[in-house]
């Protein structure tokens, strides 16, 4: 047989206990499982569009990646949703997806959909906006664009993040983006968002809970957050990415103490095949590479992702406590055990606070 007969035998015998391996390497390195909470039940379209239909949602980062995955699973199964992110053109295309994804047939109902717009049959239910919420104040004109129009949700999801700039690694505001999108930004929105959440909101947060991503020691969180270790490169990135893991329950858990009328979730959506990896390397590397992880099962796509977290969001199990967390599995789960500590989420709060006022 001949060294492509064998490669090929390999990958087949590969991709066999992949989808096995992979769950129980996550759970391997997951924190315990919570009791309270419990796991979330898998459930039929049929449920999740009981569940979902007429809710209004808010998807900010919905243009792209785990964000537009989740958008258009919301809006398959009944919700308006409102998707941010910088690129207008990318949320005009994430819009019209939504509009037509309820249709067996995108093609043959488009031209009656438009008629039905224009003829005032039908209003648009789904939006996009386009804000750069990488500095303080655009978030906050974000928020006041939207209390403006008079807005009110049911779900607020934040997927929006980045990875490291290495060559602009700061905001306009000076603060390191990593730290400036992935937290101080969904701390301003959970601000000055919360009045716009109708009784029993659901927030959720996808970033990294429930995983054991590393240990980091609280001083150092408290350096890079304040800003006294201000300079990353390869040798250090894990304690910028570890902060950011960090602080990201850390504020979820005192949300969840100061605002008892909303539900706050975190999440850690597993890897998943997005566009992000292109940013990071050649697309003739990510192409091939994500074929063959997604046939290995090793990576979710946009749109199994997208359920998932709209399970978790629907489901009852995130009325069991004011935070709860949970993993692509659907475990519900505790999370990093400084998350709990109510000393340092406090002198994280106040920090927060000091800065959202001082970049205002």
């Amino acid at each position: 047989m001949g060294r492509l007969g064998n490669c090929t035998i390999i990958v087949v015998l590969l991709a066999i206990p992949m989808p096995y391996i992979v769950p129980a390497l996550f759970r391997f390195r997951s924190f315990p499982l919570d009791p309270v909470v419990g796991n979330v039940e898998e459930v039929g379209d049929e449920i999740l569009t009981e569940r979902i239909t007429g809710k209004k949602a808010l998807v900010v980062g919905g243009t792209r990646g785990i964000g537009r995955g989740i958008a258009l699973q919301l809006a398959k199964y009944g919700a308006d949703v409102s998707v941010v992110g910088r690129n207008a053109q990318g949320g005009s295309a994430v819009v019209q997806s939504m509009q037509y994804i309820e249709s067996e047939s995108q093609l043959e109902n488009q031209k009656q959909f438009e008629d039905d717009v224009k003829s005032g049959k039908r209003k648009r239910k789904h939006h996009s906006y386009a804000f750069d919420l990488s500095t303080v104040k655009g978030c906050q004109a974000f928020a006041k664009r939207l209390e403006v129009l008079g807005e009110s949700f049911d779900y607020l999801v934040m997927t929006l993040g980045i990875w490291p700039d290495w060559e602009n690694p700061n905001t306009a505001d000076g603060l390191n983006k990593v730290f400036a999108i992935d937290n101080l930004a969904r701390f301003i929105l959970i601000q000055k968002l919360r009045k716009l959440l109708k009784p029993g909101a659901r927030v959720m947060s996808v970033l990294a809970s429930t995983m054991k991503t590393g240990y980091i020691d609280e001083s150092v969180i408290k350096d890079v957050v304040t800003g006294k270790i201000n300079e990353f490169g390869f040798g250090n990135m894990p304690e910028l990415m570890l902060t950011a893991a960090t602080v990201g329950d850390v504020m979820l858990e005192q949300a969840g103490k100061r605002f008892p009328e909303v539900r706050f979730i975190g999440t850690h959506p597993g890897l998943v095949a997005t566009e992000l990896l292109d940013n990071t390397f050649p697309k003739w590397v990510t192409k091939p590479a994500m074929t063959l992880l997604l046939f290995l099962g090793v990576l979710n796509t946009e749109s199994a992702c997208g359920r998932i977290h709209a399970t978790i969001l629907s489901s009852e199990n995130v009325e069991k406590r004011q935070t709860t967390y949970f993993n692509f599995l659907l475990d519900g789960r505790k999370t990093i055990n400084l998350a709990y500590d109510d000393d340092f989420g406090k002198w994280l709060w106040q920090t927060l606070e000091e800065m959202m006022i001082q970049y205002s």
